[in-house]
């Protein structure tokens, strides 16, 4: 949208619907699948195999916890960027700039 095409921003809101949306599956297969996450990481940093020796005072679930803690705030956030961008540009103002 940086050069304003003529009545296109249908196609923009559609978009922004669009990555809300996916976003939106994103943050709830994240919260899902945390669990079975956390269990695949435990067993692959304890067999001895595929062992990661990790700092002193820092245990596996914490690291799995960590990184997938992590992983769903980032989601959450791009959320809701995404959906303040949808809101803003639903706006009847920038709605009326947009489609002209």
């Amino acid at each position: 949208m940086l050069f304003r095409p003529r009545g296109g921003g249908w196609l923009w809101r559609q978009a922004l619907l669009g990555s809300v949306l996916v976003g939106g599956l994103t943050v709830g297969v994240d919260h899902a699948l945390r669990a079975g996450r956390i269990a695949a990481l435990r067993s692959l940093l304890t067999r001895a195999a595929t062992s990661i020796p990790l700092p002193t005072g820092l245990r596996v679930d914490e690291v799995g916890s960590m990184t997938f803690g992590i992983s769903i705030a980032a989601s959450w956030v791009s959320l809701a960027l995404l959906c303040a961008a949808l809101f803003y540009a639903t706006r009847p103002r920038v709605r009326a700039y947009l489609d002209a």
